[in-house]
């Protein structure tokens, strides 16, 4: 385990995908591969291009960040469509790597050749890889020759559906395969590439520099108890998404992964916005105990109660919140384990590397193992089903959930992000993501799962008007919204009192999470709107620790 941070770890693997047909790139790559010399120019412009572009979007995201790449001539064969990275066919082990060596001894870049070591602590074998990032004397150059960020594109699409082998048990790596290509997948393909174009022209920032101090102090004990790195970075640019599946099956996880609020903290989504808006996160309440309720063909929300509550007893923690969350945590953990033992396992590991062992009075597995056999008697309906490596199939049912909000709302041009079973979406847009998300819930719990239930808004119209007319004026109770909707008979303001979502039949409860304070239009996230930066630059999150006088400080840099 590392004992600080070591300016290796701000990384990200290079992307040898970045091309431009611009005559100032041209011309720059031409000067830059002036002094390689070989009767193979061709193949060295092509390389260079793809490597000067992206130390060139590093920098502009963070000069501290370095590109790691390999220098093994085994990670370029099969470069091309099949290739799991490198889609530009003409990028060359030889040719990228006397590029990388040629800068270097220009004095361009930094390079720090990887290889191996031994851990003493753990006594184990450890590589890393090769790492680069330019110097302010390769951006001059770049600058002198005119190139700007908007002249940085991509030679061919990235996949944007992954598809992994089981786990290797001798070196625990699950190997990528090829996906089935057929209309199930070219239509997935399609969606996730509308959507991550959706992404990239909008928006997505965070305004961190406007936490509460409940927020911050929140973040500090966060950043503390982690061990070894005391360090968040959130890269900004980095917005698209694709999905992964697992075990060789298109049937088995397929959730979204690698834009940069997927891995945020919960307190620092809060703050994310969207258009310069502020955002909420609605998040399906037991989503997954629902789930497993519709498989065995019984509707969870008509049983009105709480999933992770237990009555009282031996083994229930004084603190009525933390005892709670211990169950949630015991019973998603069990979802995702292969046994009750792997579970109890993984569940204190999660505590000890969270520092909350002491806090939930754990000493052994002992409190961990009870809880688990009381959830399972809570839940007799699924008991089989707990601790019994059900969870990928969860994740395949609820990223069908998320597939179908994020078609939705691609098809009308509203940006929501995803985390997981959560949706994040501009607060204006509140109450109809939930409508949808709840919509789509039941839609996939019928196609999948044959359990017809149906919850229909009790006020079907009612979001859209509002919405409708939040964007002409802002609502002011005794304005004149509710008459004029009833004179379009679509709700009766006797009746109506604000809530939307009110559902006939029985449904799940999605909650709802925003920020407490508004921006204080003075911090760099205000800066950033009027500017609209093709790449936004990442923000660091350092917890310093101040000896003197005895206290941690978040730094926002």
């Amino acid at each position: 385990m590392k004992p600080k941070y070591s300016e290796y770890d701000n990384y990200r693997w290079i992307n040898c995908n970045r091309w431009s047909t611009a005559k100032e790139v041209e011309a720059l790559v031409e000067y830059l591969v002036q002094g390689i010399a070989s009767r193979k120019g061709h193949g060295y412009r092509i390389n260079m291009t793809a490597l000067v572009l992206d130390l060139y979007q590093s920098y502009l995201c963070d000069p501290e960040q370095y590109l790691a790449y390999s220098r093994r001539e085994v990670s370029y064969l099969n470069v091309g469509s099949d290739h799991p990275y490198i889609k530009n066919h003409n990028i060359k082990y030889q040719y990228l790597l006397k590029c990388v060596d040629y800068l270097y001894g220009d004095g361009l870049i930094e390079n720090h050749e990887g290889g191996y070591f031994r851990d003493d602590k753990s006594n184990k074998i450890i590589s890393f890889a090769s790492r680069i990032r330019p110097l302010k004397s390769l951006m001059s150059v770049v600058e002198e020759y005119g190139v700007t960020p908007e002249m940085i594109d991509d030679f061919a699409p990235l996949d944007v559906i992954i598809l992994r082998g089981k786990e290797d048990e001798k070196t625990g790596i699950k190997p990528e395969k090829r996906y089935p290509r057929n209309k199930v997948t070219t239509r997935m393909v399609t969606l996730i590439r509308q959507y991550n174009s959706l992404l990239e022209r909008s928006q997505i920032d965070v305004d961190i520099e406007c936490l509460t101090d409940k927020d911050r102090d929140e973040l500090v004990k966060k950043l503390a108890d982690i061990d070894g790195l005391k360090r968040i970075v959130l890269r900004l640019s980095n917005k698209s998404v694709y999905r992964v599946f697992n075990n060789g099956s298109m049937e088995q996880g397929g959730r979204y992964y690698k834009a940069w609020w997927i891995s945020a903290p919960s307190t620092i989504r809060k703050y994310i916005t969207i258009q310069g808006d502020p955002t909420v996160e609605l998040d399906f309440s037991a989503m997954h105990v629902h789930l497993l309720y519709a498989v065995k063909g019984v509707n969870y929300a008509d049983k009105k109660e709480d999933a992770y509550t237990l009555a009282s007893g031996a083994h229930t923690l004084a603190n009525p919140k933390d005892d709670r969350a211990l169950n949630k945590l015991i019973l998603l953990t069990a979802f995702n384990a292969k046994s009750s033992e792997s579970a109890a396992s993984a569940v204190y590991d999660d505590l000890r590397t969270e520092g909350k062992l002491y806090r939930y009075s754990i000493q052994n597995h002992d409190r961990i193992n009870a809880k688990l056999s009381l959830l399972k008697q809570k839940h007799p309906v699924i008991s089989d089903m707990i601790a019994d490596d059900y969870g990928l199939k969860l994740q395949y049912y609820d990223s069908n959930v998320i597939e179908r909000v994020i078609d939705h709302f691609t098809a009308i041009g509203i940006p929501v992000l995803t985390v997981h079973d959560s949706v994040i979406c501009q607060a204006q847009h509140e109450e109809l993501v939930r409508n949808v998300m709840v919509r789509y819930f039941y839609q996939v719990v019928e196609n999948l799962l044959a359990l017809s239930i149906r919850p229909t808004p009790l006020y079907s119209r009612a979001g859209f008007i509002l919405s409708h007319l939040n964007s002409i004026r802002s609502y002011r109770t005794g304005s004149i919204r509710l008459p004029l909707a009833s004179k379009l008979n679509i709700v009766n303001p006797s009746r109506y009192h604000g809530r939307i979502t009110d559902t006939i039949a029985n449904s799940l409860i999605v909650k709802s999470t925003g920020r407490a304070n508004i921006c204080s239009k003075k911090c760099s996230h205000h800066a950033r709107q009027e500017h609209k930066l093709k790449y936004i630059p990442s923000i660091k999150l350092e917890l310093q620790e101040l000896t003197e006088a005895g206290i941690s400080i978040l730094r926002i840099k």
